[in-house]
């Protein structure tokens, strides 16, 4: 005991009683006595010191938003009993039902009974609340007619005070979904608690009061269901900061702000049914995003070599547009943001990639033997002079190709580097006889000829 007092007067540098022991001496030893109701003051002033020093964490403003909504819910209990008659409360039920709700909420907590009991006081003082105890049980009770007396409270000023009270709670809301750090970004996917992240604790808190109300005595279970997600999600989709002034047929609807459902919901749609109209019905309802942000729906990789060389052109006409492609079937599906592809390619590679993928080897084009799109690629990453060619294909699609025009010298060297990169040669006849003398390679594994190289490029 005498090392204890001395470890909490060390850390809480209390002067005046390490002096007291100082020297070394044993309190036992000079025949030093503790006051039990000292002792009991100085241990809990040792632990509000601790409490002092301790940080609110997250898991701290957490654990008080639940006991807030808890201590809401059970005061809401209290009122609908005293709606039906019940005017008298066992303060251990009430703990208990405290505790248990708790715990539903995953915080394994208590809360200590008298200050339970002073807080459900303080709260309903105004209401004629009477403590009454037989020095075992403490009970509430209420004075009978309460309920009638509530009942008889003039209509317009009950009116005005719900009016304010909806207000208040509706401001708060608001400040909570627009002021929130977690907002939904769609990356190729939907995570498993995208839903849950991007709802705010208030909105999700009211929403479950409204669908399975305020009460203790049948906790809610479905706190987190899809129901009061989904409504959830569909308040932040359609908040606005400001008035607008527009039409109201008019919908919009910010893309910063946008959670996971109107988006599921629109690409889903669009992909089983391919309906404009339909999109933009549940546009105009709130429910989907619009129809110039859905997917396309594919299994083949050249529609999107298709979409990202159309992309800036489609673009220019709808600057608002977002495209996003549905690829793949199994463990392979993803969803891929042209957007985002034709971003990070730049607005000349973007429009290059078509003849370059036609060139390299697609659904109606055989590739060159042994090369694969990878070495390609980086073959165009380190010859970019070849892009003025394939622009030249884009801008003229049907013009012909000789074996003098400039672009297809480019092509011939983009060619010979795609089958030695460290050649200097130009021509890809001199570049076969080169692999084939000097470095042995087989016939299968040499370039094509100027003719057929030519003959491959008119078909394109």
């Amino acid at each position: 005991m005498d090392q204890v007092i001395r470890d909490m007067a060390s850390e809480m540098g209390d002067s005046d009683l390490l002096v007291k022991l100082s020297g070394g001496i044993d309190i036992v030893a000079i025949e030093g006595k503790y006051h039990i109701s000292c002792l009991t003051k100085y241990r809990n002033r040792y632990r509000s010191f601790l409490r002092t020093q301790c940080a609110p964490s997250q898991s701290n403003v957490c654990m008080k938003k639940a006991r807030a909504r808890v201590f809401a819910e059970l005061v809401m209990d209290i009122e609908s009993a005293l709606e039906e008659g019940i005017y008298v409360f066992k303060l251990i039920e009430l703990h208990t039902a405290y505790e248990s709700r708790l715990k539903t909420l995953n915080f394994d907590s208590s809360i200590n009974r008298t200050r339970l009991k002073k807080e459900l006081l303080d709260y309903f003082k105004g209401h004629g609340i009477q403590e009454q105890s037989d020095g075992k049980q403490v009970i509430f009770v209420f004075p009978e007619g309460m309920h009638s007396l509530l009942k008889n409270v003039s209509i317009p000023s009950q009116m005005t005070s719900e009016a304010l009270q909806l207000a208040r709670v509706a401001k708060l809301v608001r400040a909570e979904i627009f002021q929130a750090e977690k907002t939904f970004e769609f990356a190729n996917k939907f995570p498993p608690n995208c839903q849950t992240d991007c709802v705010p604790y208030s909105l999700n808190l009211l929403i479950s009061m409204i669908l399975y109300g305020p009460n203790l005595k049948n906790v809610n279970k479905h706190n987190d269901s899809q129901s009061c997600l989904t409504i959830s999600q569909l308040i932040i989709f359609n908040s606005k900061k400001k008035h607008s002034g527009l039409d109201k047929s008019f919908t919009r609807h910010s893309a910063t702000r946008e959670p996971p459902l109107p988006l599921y919901l629109g690409l889903n749609i669009h992909s089983l049914v391919r309906s404009k109209k339909l999109i933009e019905q549940l546009h105009a309802l709130g429910i989907s995003i619009s129809y110039d942000r859905v997917i396309i729906r594919s299994v083949d990789t050249d529609v999107i070599v298709i979409l990202i060389g159309q992309f800036h052109h489609f673009i220019d006409q709808y600057p608002n547009a977002s495209l996003w492609v549905a690829l793949g079937t199994g463990k392979h599906f993803g969803y891929y943001s042209i957007n985002v592809i034709c971003a990070y390619l730049g607005r000349l590679k973007s429009r290059c990639l078509p003849p370059f993928h036609a060139l390299t080897g697609c659904d109606t084009t055989s590739s060159f033997f042994g090369k694969t799109k990878k070495s390609a690629w980086s073959t165009w990453s380190a010859y970019t002079e070849v892009s003025s060619a394939f622009l030249h294909m884009v801008d003229h699609p049907y013009n012909e190709i000789s074996v003098t025009s400039s672009s297809f010298l480019l092509l011939e060297r983009f060619t010979v580097l795609l089958y030695d990169k460290s050649s200097n040669l130009t021509s890809v006849n001199e570049a076969r006889l080169d692999l084939f003398c000097k470095k042995k390679k087989t016939l299968e594994n040499l370039p094509p000829t100027q003719v057929h190289l030519c003959d491959y490029q008119f078909a394109l």
